[in-house]
């Protein structure tokens, strides 16, 4: 690989994707069918969201007898981007085919069954990559969200209470839990651990958790007194208003 393609790589690692493609375009030109350039080029597009001319230089990187499944992998990004979801998943099983211990591969799956909203196959896919990345926190709080989605709250809990031991700085795993006393429709638990969360993190968003919670288990008088708490701490946050509004307009629609 020449010094200028290297330069280029290093701009569009380091964020600068539109001097890098300036690189690209220049030596492309020169060099239409070299498939490295055509894999980076691609890369470079799909990062700036022209994925139709991305998919073209991907499948061109393709070209070549070696099979590459960083390149498949790509292709399957810029297909789901392009609302191509069977494509994108013929992709990506390739590359996993040819590499079945990639990590970001098994995630793009995930996400591709998830928009299918087949959710058994995005749970499989998702907990392949935990199985392979347990130091990351973004497929855990994935694979909850499947679970959710699949109606299956009590194993969501159980992710969302392991991600807590192995990520006890992620907040949005200790509000995952609280999301699946809801989704039980558990309210009374959903209270107890909606204010033990506010009072310890006394925050604008655990704030508007527990409100949201009161929202939902209809302690509406509960619900208007600790908001005017609220107001007094936050200010009329937006979230909060909208909640308030909604009660407005529940209470509007009832008999006088």
């Amino acid at each position: 690989m020449n010094k200028l393609v290297q330069k280029a790589l290093g701009l569009q690692m380091n964020g600068f994707a539109s001097e890098a493609i300036n690189i690209f375009e220049s030596a492309i030109r020169k060099e239409p069918n070299n498939v490295i350039l055509c894999e980076h080029y691609g890369a470079a597009l799909a990062s700036l969201g022209e994925f139709a001319k991305a998919k073209k230089y991907l499948k061109r990187a393709l070209s070549a007898s070696v099979v590459k499944p960083q390149v498949l992998n790509n292709l399957a990004t810029v297909n789901r981007a392009l609302g191509l979801r069977k494509e994108a998943l013929l992709n990506i099983n390739s590359a996993l085919k040819f590499k079945p211990k990639y990590t970001d591969a098994w995630i793009n799956k995930a996400n591709i069954h998830g928009d299918l909203k087949q959710w058994d196959e995005a749970i499989s896919s998702f907990t392949n990559a935990i199985e392979l990345r347990q130091d990351d926190p973004g497929p855990y709080e994935k694979l909850s969200h499947a679970y959710l989605h699949n109606s299956e709250y009590h194993k969501a809990l159980n992710i969302y209470k392991i991600a807590q031991e192995k990520f006890p700085l992620v907040q949005q795993f200790v509000i995952g839990e609280l999301i699946c006393y809801r989704a039980m429709k558990k309210y009374d638990q959903a209270i107890d651990f909606a204010n033990k969360i506010k009072s310890y993190y006394n925050n604008e968003l655990f704030w508007f958790e527990w409100l949201q919670t009161l929202y939902l288990a209809k302690e509406f008088s509960q619900l208007e007194q600790q908001s005017k708490i609220a107001i007094e701490k936050f200010g009329e946050f937006p979230a909060m208003m909208d909640l308030l509004s909604l009660r407005e307009d529940k209470s509007a629609d009832q008999p006088q």
